[in-house]
């Protein structure tokens, strides 16, 4: 298997982008169980563990998430379903993951919905621009393509494209726009 933590260089760590590097979320919320009252204000960050800095994604976790294998076999295949997390949205590890399998499926054409879902995921962590070209990189090698939901979105945003052939169906604008395998919590992004 290719080692993508070796083949990626990036820094170890970034500053987190909620407090900007500062370990203080400005909005944090107080409950006081006594009174209960809550408000806003300075508190520890969350989001990096009141350390002001994020480390860089496991890559290759990342890929043997959103693909799986066959027992003593080295090759694998990327996951038509979502796979099954905890809580993607208050595990980093675990949103990371989320966001590489939605947005593999996005550039690929599985589903040219937008990713709303799996980018609140990623909302404030600042590796986000290499987790989406890690995706684009196994969406080209799992649908051939990383363009599918960007052709199929020039034409709605007003752009003349002509659509190569031979995209998947989701890549034109009278196709569809997701396969069979949508998680029931996107459901809404087909409304």
């Amino acid at each position: 298997m290719t080692n993508y933590n070796e083949l990626i260089k990036i820094d170890e760590t970034r500053d987190c982008k909620k407090c900007k590097g500062t370990a203080i979320n400005q909005h944090h919320w107080h409950w006081n169980p006594v009174t209960q009252e809550g408000h806003h204000g300075p508190g520890p960050c969350d989001e990096c563990g009141s350390t002001g800095k994020i480390s860089k994604p496991d890559f290759n976790a990342i890929f043997e998430t959103v693909t799986k294998g066959k027992k003593g076999e080295t090759k694998r295949s990327f996951r038509s379903s979502k796979p099954k997390f905890v809580n993607e949205y208050r595990n980093m590890a675990e949103g990371r993951a989320y966001y590489v399998w939605r947005m593999v499926r996005f550039h690929g054409g599985a589903d040219a919905t937008m990713p709303v879902c799996a980018s609140g995921c990623v909302l404030y962590d600042p590796y986000e621009k290499e987790l989406d070209a890690f995706a684009s990189h196994i969406a080209k090698a799992v649908f051939g393509t990383d363009m599918a939901a960007a052709y199929r979105w020039a034409g709605a945003l007003g752009y003349n494209v002509n659509v190569p052939a031979g995209l998947p169906a989701t890549a034109y604008s009278c196709g569809p726009v997701v396969d069979n395998n949508k998680p029931v919590a996107e459901q809404p992004e087909l409304l």
